[in-house]
Order: structure tokens, then C-alpha cells, then sequence
């Protein structure tokens, strides 16, 4: 059975959407819940499309629970507020917004394939969940490799390569799948929720850049793990991966809302600097509270702004340490504690706390030369600080 509009997706939610109130009338993090809550109600519902095949109903449901697995749903809910700040609310946002969580999704499912990540949000990745799947359909038994004698036979190797190739090859590419029906059904959010057709073709034309250049983003990033670099490598690559998933769907919104404002980006790109920043500080520094291991970005290289830094300011003792430890996939414990000291002896930490802030205070001095309503200019201060205050 097709389903060929969004209607068919989407059941009738028969309470109305309503924007919560001001932040001058309700705290800030009430309104965030009240709009996430809002969002995730229309993401269940638009993702509880029924398959006929057993297959394509399992992958769905997969897909269904990865993307609300976790998240603060910061993108929709920016593009709500961006509307709301131009236009009078009204559902026809709700349905559109869902189309940038689910590039977002997309995005972090794929990226999670090619890390090769088992965790996000405390729960296993898409990748990982495929993995398991694959190994018990296979009804592949460690059992015979107990004794030594077994691992000196020839094919008792060629088993268990096989089964890395089987495992790695199946579930990278039923990641790959997954992100690429995210992507389809992003578009069709947006083109099916019922804004008129030239403003919802601009609205896909942007909607395409963006994911083009996401890919972009993600080429940079992977990239950087195996050269030196500068400051600017990198705010050119999260600018790419960040910065173009909150510039676009504000973009996009004040499209919707019949308001062409390139003055937005001047919040967007500041305000995404500082979360991303932030984010990679959580990655190294903040524990169990995010959902994954706080030693995945030093045990992948990744060159962030805290590694940037402490390279550049480390003495050569300082460099040698970090040199053995980035990039080691089996760190210990103590070799990974070892270059945390580091990025704070340095003064690498401090340094990225102070930028982080600095990003967010630009934009929200931004605010001051776009046109929007007082209540959704409050929103977006507070959004400013709260994304590098949150502690997870």
C-alpha cells in the first residue's frame, strides 16, 4: 500500500499547536520542553507510516525510534521561532519544520556509520543496532575459539573476517539506506505542507544546498583528523556541519513566513559556532551526562578547537604525549587523562569557554538588526546562552 501525501503519513492531531508564551511571561526552558514536546507529537506521527513489507516496516521502525531516541530538537524549534517571529503561527510550520530534524537525523546516523560509534544519547547507534542484528541472524558461536588449538587452523581465521566484513559491509550500508529515506522524507515535509508552491519551491531549493553542503562539512571533518590544523580549518568546518543546520532552517522559515532576511544568518552561523564549540568541550570533559564516551574525539584525532589549541601552545614534552595518545584507538585510561590535563594546562579549555561565549554574544547582538517580534527575539537570546550553558 503507497502512501503518495502527507496526509496519509501524518494522522489528524486534533489538539492545536500553540508558540508558548514570551520568555518575559514563561521561563525560557518551559517554553523549550513545551516545543519539543510539540515536535516529537508530529515526528511519531509522521514516522508511524504502516509498510506492507515486513522488512521496510522494520527498517521504518528503526528509523522511527533512532530519531526520537534523544535530542533537544534545537533546529525545528529554531525554525518555528523564526517563523513566528515574522508570521502568525499556524500547523503548517509544525509539518515543515520536521523537514530539518530529519537531515539532522540523517546526517548523525551516517556520521555515526563512518565513525564507526556504538553510542549516542546513552543508546546504541543505528550502526551498532544493525550490527547486533546481522551476528545473531548469522548464529555465529565464539565457543569454538576457546581453545588455542582452534586459532591456529586456517579457516577459523578466514571465519572471523569474514564475519568483521559481513558485519561492517551490512551495517554501514543499512545506515547509508536509512539516511537517504530521512533525507526523502525531509523534502517531503516540506513540500507537503501547504505553503504556496513558488514559496515551497525556494523553500526546497534551500533545503537541497543545505544537505549539499552538509556532505561538505562532513568530507572537511574527516579530513582533518590526519592534518595539522589552524583555527580556521575548523570554524570553516562546523560553519559546513553546525552552522548551515541552524542557518538554513532559519533561512527557510523566514521564506515560508514571506520574509527574505539574509540578516539571520548574523545570528545563526555566531549562535552555531558557540554550540558546537561548547559541544566538543562535552565531548572531552563531560562525562556520562552526554549520552557518550567522553573519550571518543581523543581517541579519533579529531582536531577540534581544544586540540587546536593545546597543539599550538604545548611545549614539545606537552606535543609528544598528545601525538601517542590522538588518534589511538586502544588509549588507556591514563594516556587519555594524560591530554585532558593537557587542554587545561594549556590554558586550551579556558580558551574555548571564552570563544564559545564570545560566538554567542555576537548574535545575540545580531538580534538587535532583525526584524523580529520582542517575544521570539527573547527566545533566541536565551537560546544564545543556553547553548553554552547546558551541560549535556
Amino acid at each position: 500500500m503507497r502512501h503518495d501525501t502527507l496526509q496519509e503519513l501524518i494522522p489528524e492531531i486534533k489538539k492545536p499547536f500553540k508558540i508558548p508564551l514570551s520568555s518575559d511571561a514563561m521561563d525560557f526552558h518551559v517554553q523549550l520542553s513545551t516545543l519539543k514536546t510539540e515536535v516529537e507529537e508530529r515526528i511519531a506521527s509522521f514516522l508511524d507510516a504502516k509498510k506492507d513489507s515486513p522488512i521496510l516496516r522494520g527498517l521504518y521502525e528503526d528509523i522511527r525510534s533512532q530519531v526520537l531516541k534523544g535530542g533537544k530538537r534545537l533546529r525545528p524549534i529554531l525554525m518555528i521561532q523564526t517563523y513566528a517571529g515574522f508570521k502568525e503561527k499556524d500547523q503548517s510550520i509544525l509539518t515543515a519544520c520536521l523537514s530539518c530534524e530529519f537531515v539532522h537525523s540523517a546526517s548523525l546516523i551516517l556520521d555515526d556509520a563512518m565513525d564507526e560509534d556504538i553510542l549516542r544519547h546513552g543508546k546504541k547507534t543505528f550502526n551498532a543496532i544493525y550490527a547486533d542484528k546481522i551476528f545473531d541472524s548469522m548464529d555465529f558461536s565464539f565457543q569454538k575459539y576457546g581453545r588455542g588449538s582452534s586459532w591456529i587452523q586456517k579457516e577459523g581465521l578466514f571465519d572471523l573476517l569474514y564475519m568483521q566484513r559481513a558485519l561492517s559491509r551490512y551495517s554501514y550500508a543499512m545506515s547509508s539506506l536509512a539516511s537517504n529515506l530521512l533525507y526523502s522524507l525531509s523534502e517531503k515535509c516540506l513540500s507537503e505542507a501547504g505553503f504556496d508552491k513558488q514559496v515551497t519551491l525556494r523553500a526546497l531549493v534551500l533545503h537541497n544546498e543545505m544537505f549539499r553542503q552538509l556532505n561538505e562539512g562532513q568530507l572537511l571533518d574527516m579530513f582533518m583528523e590526519k592534518r595539522q590544523c589552524i583555527e580556521q580549518d575548523y570554524l570553516t568546518m562546523i560553519d559546513k556541519k553546525s552552522g548551515l543546520l541552524f542557518a538554513f532552517p532559519m533561512r527557510i522559515a523566514a521564506i515560508l513566513a514571506g520574509s527574505d532576511t539574509p540578516a539571520l544568518d548574523s545570528y545563526s552561523f555566531p549562535m552555531a559556532r558557540g554550540f558546537q564549540i561548547h559541544d566538543d568541550i562535552l565531548g572531552t570533559f563531560g562525562g556520562e551526562k552526554t549520552g557518550k564516551p567522553s573519550d571518543s574525539d581523543i581517541k579519533k584525532g579529531k582536531r577540534t578547537l581544544l586540540v587546536i589549541k593545546a597543539l599550538r601552545e604545548a611545549t614539545e614534552e606537552q606535543r609528544e604525549i598528545m601525538d601517542v595518545a590522538l588518534g589511538k584507538a586502544d588509549a588507556t585510561e591514563e594516556e587519555v587523562d594524560s591530554v585532558r590535563t593537557i587542554l587545561r594546562d594549556t590554558k586550551a579549555l579556558e580558551y574555548c569557554q571564552e570563544k564559545a561565549r564570545s560566538f554567542t554574544e555576537q548574535a545575540k547582538k545580531a538580534l538587535d538588526t532583525i526584524p523580529l517580534k520582542a517575544e521570539q527575539k527573547a527566545f533566541l537570546q536565551n537560546l544564545a546562552d543556553f547553548v553554552v550553558e547546558r551541560e549535556f
